[in-house]
């Protein structure tokens, strides 16, 4: 007879759980330890890691360069306490193209060799992660980062299990993330670590390119919110600095963007070291040694005698480059790019001069080489395109491989317009589906946006208020009245799919701009809606949180110009076969109640000054069917271009204009003084504008009766996306070693099996 030795027993923890049966140990706290770090894992930025693949080709100081500067960062970080004031953090800043991320790429490297680099994290707002130009991945990347350092493996426990009890840290402050994640460990095992053996900095580049997400802020409101965002950063950091127990320095690099610099003038002047790239470090002695450097390759690699391109020319070069390493390092590309011999390319570069300033010369160099392209206008439009869409936070990579897809009307377009451009911009090779066409310096970007840069046609062709939105706009027109891109793409093809996913997020923010439906009126009301309809809802058909975004944003992009009460053919048009064909599907679609809640939303929200009247109101009335409810997803097909009004529509649905003359006859009907009492019935209300009047709004639909169920869809999309949430952690927690209970299992069926026959 067994002996139970928990009988009777209640209310007791066991913190670690061992269990042995025959040859299966199965360790719970390990296993524990395991899913936190695998969800630590996927909420990193592992591409702005230093070392990461993403940077690859990130510049490094050359050979012999940058030394003073060097050595100063190195000093500071290895004997900074025995300064007569000591700093925990260095500020190194400096003019754009004055070497700044090369110099943090050197030092992370050397510190990483000798065992000094405790984390590093280059932000990029090129960078086609958006992960590498937000602040929500920082401090995860950095306590990553740590965990993988032989000396500080004792930190491993009270980190993992920080997250294993609190999966919601990475949504939280980060000021909040630094305490649990970052100073508390330290906290709890600082005596057992060996302090002397531990290592010393941490390298954060690029604080200047961090963005906020960004939905439709005008550019001023953008500016403020990357700057809240860059603030807590330093927030953060500083008090990881003030903690006596936080071993690290840091070492913060970027540009002296006045936000910056009044952080680190006023709140952490105290614990901050700047360093600032002037002519002390002798720039032009370095740049002189890079130039010498990549012109002897030149020499060697078209077999040029040893004079060539001679001490004044190199001498010309380095004046001109005014300590500007971009500058020589455009250059080098520029002679690497072209097909022209070396010396006419170097003749060419010798003929421009701009004597005015330091950026005249930088100005010229790029105004000459944009100028060499077979279209200059055409090409900077796509530059500004390209820009663009980086700057659209939707969570997707606009790949080298979209911006074929979207921009070329023929074949091997891409290749042609930027050939003379590749000391300007990385276009990958046409079988590359994964990265990026980048410009190889914000640099560039600085210029073509400043008009007193350069010309004004180049401006007006980067500028989205002119050229870029044109030109956008009526390409997402042309696509969606054709089902097809310029150069088709086969819609049985997972690359059909990859565009649509991709082109949905551009096409919705193209629609919001004053000039997009004057531009593509015609196109929209000749396109074949619930076919778009029916591919949205199939490419999306595993993400369902998407699937309501887009179809959300679809909706309410159709309408950005309509007027309060009545809306364009065009987007009747739209909206009558986004509801129906959305029903016909069996999704959730927002009736006219939840559109009149909007249109209130939206009015109070304009008239009140607020910013963002109507972003999202509508997302928690979008809902498709649950997975389970619907066809196989092996069963799915995307519909033909010819397939036309592919959607068999359910009896009984109202059209759009029925629903918008309910719409405004409630509306009408609404008490004189709503707009008063919207505040305070709001916040009665949870606070939630969902639900508002609905004693009024009942009375309204009885008056005029009108039966229509008042669903109350608070909070839809957020516990849609809590469901999302539990599953990718269900699925984490499933990704255990089952295969002994496989096995069982497989066994079972087996004899069973048997039994039957």
């Amino acid at each position: 007879m067994s002996t139970s030795y928990f009988s009777h027993a209640r209310d007791f923890q066991i913190q670690t759980l061992n269990i042995t049966t025959g040859n299966i140990t199965f360790d719970a706290q390990m296993a524990a330890s395991s899913k936190a770090l695998d969800h630590l894992h996927s909420n990193i930025a592992a591409e702005a890691i230093h070392n990461s693949d993403e940077r690859c080709d990130a510049p490094k100081c050359h050979p012999e360069t940058r030394i003073a500067v060097q050595e100063d960062i190195l000093s500071w970080i290895t004997s900074g306490d025995d300064d007569e004031e000591p700093k925990r953090i260095m500020w190194l800043s400096g003019p754009a193209g004055a070497g700044k991320t090369a110099i943090a790429g050197s030092v992370a490297e050397t510190c990483e060799d000798m065992g000094l680099l405790a984390g590093s994290f280059f932000f990029s707002s090129f960078s086609g992660s958006e992960a590498r130009h937000s602040k929500r991945c920082l401090i995860t990347t950095l306590v990553y980062c740590m965990l993988q350092h032989d000396a500080l493996q004792a930190l491993r426990g009270p980190i993992l299990t920080t997250i294993e009890r609190d999966p919601s840290i990475f949504r939280k402050r980060l000021r909040d993330q630094c305490k649990a994640l970052l100073l508390k460990p330290f906290h709890d095992v600082g005596a057992d670590l060996d302090w002397s053996s531990l290592p010393k900095v941490i390298i954060i580049d690029g604080l200047d390119e961090v963005e906020a997400t960004k939905t439709r802020e005008v550019r001023d409101e953008a500016r403020l919110k990357n700057e809240a965002d860059q603030v807590e950063i330093l927030s953060a950091l500083l008090q990881a600095a003030h903690d006596p127990k936080f071993p690290f320095r840091i070492l913060v690099v970027s540009r002296p963007e006045p936000v910056i610099q009044d952080f680190f003038s006023n709140k952490a002047n105290h614990l901050t070291k700047e360093l600032f790239l002037d002519n002390k470090y002798d720039p032009d002695s370095d740049i002189a040694l890079l130039l010498e450097a990549k012109f002897a390759e030149i020499r060697r690699r078209y077999r040029l005698p040893l004079s060539w391109p001679g001490q004044k020319a190199l001498d010309e070069l380095r004046k001109r480059a005014s300590g500007q390493f971009i500058y020589a390092t455009t250059i080098v590309r520029y002679f690497h790019g072209l097909k022209a011999h070396p010396q006419a390319s170097l003749d060419r570069i010798l003929k421009l001069h701009s004597p005015d300033n330091a950026l005249s010369e930088l100005d010229t160099l790029y105004s000459h080489i944009l100028d060499s392209s077979p279209d200059p206008h055409l090409s900077i439009t796509w530059l500004g395109v390209i820009t663009y869409l980086s700057q659209i936070r939707s969570g997707e990579r606009y790949t080298a491989s979209f911006i074929r897809q979207l921009l070329q009307e023929y074949q091997g377009q891409t290749e042609y317009m930027f050939e003379n451009l590749t000391s300007l911009v990385l276009v990958p090779p046409p079988d590359d589906n994964g990265s990026l066409v980048v410009m190889y310096h914000k640099s560039l970007q600085d210029f073509l946006e400043n008009p007193e840069r350069c010309s004004y046609n180049a401006h007006k062709a980067f500028a989205h208020d002119y050229s870029v939105g044109d030109f956008l706009a009526r390409r997402c027109g042309v696509i969606l009245r054709r089902k097809s891109t310029l150069v088709p793409i086969p819609h049985s093809a997972s690359e059909w799919k990859t565009f649509v996913r991709l082109f949905i997020p551009a096409l919705c923010h193209s629609l919001e701009t004053s000039q997009a439906h004057s531009l593509i009126g015609n196109d929209l009301e000749g396109c074949d809606v619930l076919w778009w309809v029916r591919t949205v809802d199939t490419v999306f058909y595993d993400d369902r949180l998407a699937a309501v975004r887009y179809m959300e944003e679809i909706f309410r992009a159709v309408h950005w110009e309509c007027l309060e009460g009545g809306c364009n053919e065009a987007c009747k048009h739209w909206r009558r076969n986004i509801l129906g064909g959305c029903r016909a599907l069996g999704w959730t679609v927002p009736n006219a109640i939840a559109l009149l809640r909007h249109r209130m939303f939206t009015r109070h929200n304009t008239v009140s000054g607020l910013n963002g009247p109507d972003d999202g109101f509508l997302v928690d009335f979008f809902e498709p069917p649950a997975t389970s409810q619907r066809a196989p997803r092996s069963s799915l097909r995307f519909p033909s271009k010819e397939e036309s009004r592919s959607l068999d529509m359910p009896e009984g649905i109202p059209n759009y204009e029925s629903v918008l003359t309910v719409v405004n006859g409630m509306y009408s009907r609404l008490p004189d003084d709503w707009m008063e009492r919207y505040p305070k019935d709001s916040e009665e209300h949870g606070p939630c504008e969902h639900t508002v009047f609905r004693s009024d709004i009942a009375l309204i639909a009885r008056d005029l009766g009108i039966h229509i169920e008042d669903i109350d869809r608070t909070g839809a999309f957020e516990r849609l996306a809590g469901d999302a949430d539990s599953e990718e952690w269900d699925s984490v927690e499933e990704g255990e070693d089952t295969s002994e209970d496989d096995s069982e299992d497989e066994s079972d069926d087996e004899s069973k099996d048997d039994e039957e026959q």
